[in-house]
């Protein structure tokens, strides 16, 4: 087992939540990013995306947690992954905006702290992962 997956399972996921419920999936997902087949990967991504800021509409409270695993993952993961996982991060932070609830800024702190990230993600080679990067960057100002 990896020390990233080490890292989600002591997560205790059961405090959190996904837009469908129950966060227990939420680690599988997220060591699939890492170590899946790239099919894999863009479906454990697409279910991240569904439950952690569904439709870029809200965040759920797992997206705390996922979120420093997500940030470790994105220059390690095949360009059709990190498009998937800077659309999460896009969702993050356009839904972080609001202060209903703690981990929104939270959430939001950690986004500023990586701003030197999604820097460098700009000027990717791929044209959606450097067009999320600049998106999340305006949303954080």
């Amino acid at each position: 087992m990896s020390a990233l997956s080490d890292r989600a399972n002591n997560i205790d996921w059961s405090k959190f939540k996904t837009a469908y419920g129950d966060a227990s999936s939420v680690p599988q997902h997220l060591s699939v990013l890492e170590s899946g087949s790239q099919q894999e990967q863009l479906k454990a991504a697409h279910e991240l995306w569904c439950g952690l800021c569904h439709q870029h509409s809200f965040i759920s409270s797992a997206a705390e947690p996922a979120l420093p695993i997500l940030l470790s993952l994105i220059n390690d993961v095949p360009e059709k992954v990190q498009v998937e996982i800077m659309d999460i991060l896009l969702g993050f932070s356009v839904c972080s905006l609001s202060d209903d609830e703690s981990f929104h800024k939270n959430i939001r702190v950690n986004l500023k702290g990586n701003v030197a990230l999604f820097t460098t993600l700009k000027s990717h080679n791929n044209e959606v992962v450097a067009s999320f990067a600049n998106d999340v960057l305006e949303c954080l100002v």
